[in-house]
C-alpha cells in the first residue's frame, strides 16, 4: 500500500483525520493505519462535529467512523445508514455499526433490512450482516426477502456466503432454502443459489460457507443447463468451469 510522504505516520489519530477531512483521498492511506489503533474518541468526536456541520460528506465520514471504530459515532453511522444517501456512504456506515459494536449492529441491521422504506439501506445492511455470524432465523429471512424482491439478490448472497461461524444445522437450511423450488417467481431462488457459489468461488476470503459448495453443485448445474437462464458471461463460465471440474474428478 502506498503511503503519502506528507503523512507523519506517528501523528496522532486526530491529526490524521484532519489531513483527510482536509485532503479526502487521504482516506486510501489515513484509513489503514487508523483500523491498526485503538479507537480515538476525539478522532470520532471531530467526525461527527465535522458531518453535523456539513464540512464533511457522508461518505467520508461513514468511512473514516469504521476506520476510527469509536461506539461514541454509532449513531452518526446509523443515521447515515438510514438515510442513504449514496456514494456508498450507507455501506460504510452498516460496516462501521459492525465495527463499533456487533451486537446491538445485529439488531439495527435486521430491523432496517426488514423495515426500512429505502432499499439501498436494506442492501447496505444485508450486505454488512454478512460480516456477523449467520443464524438459521437470519438466513431464513434473508432469502425470503430477497425472493420477494424487498432486498437485492447480491447482498443477500453475500451474507449467505461470508456469515462467521455457521453451524451444521444453518448450513443444511441454507442449502435447503436454496435448493427448494418456489412456486412463484422460481427464478429468483435460482439467481440466487447461482449468486452465492459466484461470490464463494470469486472472494479471497475464507469463510464457513465454502463447506456449502459441494451440497449446492446439482442446483447449479441445472441452472447452467438452461441457456436461456439470463447470466454475466464472466459469472457462467466461472460456474461451469466449476461443475465441469468435479465432473472431471468423478470421471478420473
Amino acid at each position: 500500500m502506498p503511503i503519502r510522504a506528507d503523512i507523519d505516520l506517528d501523528a496522532p489519530s486526530e491529526d490524521l483525520v484532519a489531513a483527510v477531512l482536509g485532503r479526502h483521498a487521504l482516506i486510501k492511506d489515513v484509513g489503514p493505519i487508523l483500523e491498526g489503533r485503538a479507537p480515538s474518541e476525539s478522532s470520532a468526536g471531530l467526525v461527527v462535529s465535522r458531518y453535523k456541520g456539513a464540512t464533511c460528506p457522508p461518505w467520508l465520514a461513514a468511512h473514516l467512523l469504521g476506520c476510527i471504530g469509536h461506539s461514541l459515532a454509532y449513531d452518526t453511522a446509523l443515521e447515515i445508514l438510514e438515510e442513504a444517501p449514496g456514494a456508498l456512504a450507507e455501506n460504510y456506515a452498516a460496516a462501521a455499526l459492525v465495527t463499533m459494536s456487533p451486537t446491538r449492529a445485529s439488531n439495527d441491521l435486521v430491523r432496517i433490512v426488514h423495515k426500512s422504506e429505502r432499499m439501498a439501506s436494506r442492501d447496505a445492511a444485508a450486505w454488512a450482516l454478512g460480516l456477523l455470524p449467520l443464524t438459521m432465523e437470519l438466513a431464513r429471512g434473508l432469502v425470503d426477502l430477497a425472493l420477494l424482491r424487498k432486498v437485492s439478490i447480491a447482498p443477500v448472497a453475500n451474507a449467505l456466503a461470508q456469515g462467521g461461524s455457521v453451524s451444521q444445522e444453518t448450513r443444511a437450511s441454507v442449502v435447503a432454502l436454496l435448493t427448494t423450488p418456489r412456486d412463484i417467481d422460481d427464478d429468483e431462488r435460482r439467481r440466487l443459489v447461482t449468486e452465492v457459489v459466484w461470490d464463494l468461488l470469486s472472494s479471497s476470503r475464507r469463510t464457513d460457507g465454502e463447506l456449502l459448495l459441494p451440497r449446492l453443485r446439482s442446483a447449479v448445474s441445472d441452472v447452467l443447463a438452461e441457456p436461456s437462464f439470463k447470466m454475466r458471461p464472466s459469472k457462467r463460465k466461472l460456474l461451469d468451469e466449476w461443475v465441469s471440474s468435479e465432473r472431471s474428478d468423478n470421471i478420473s
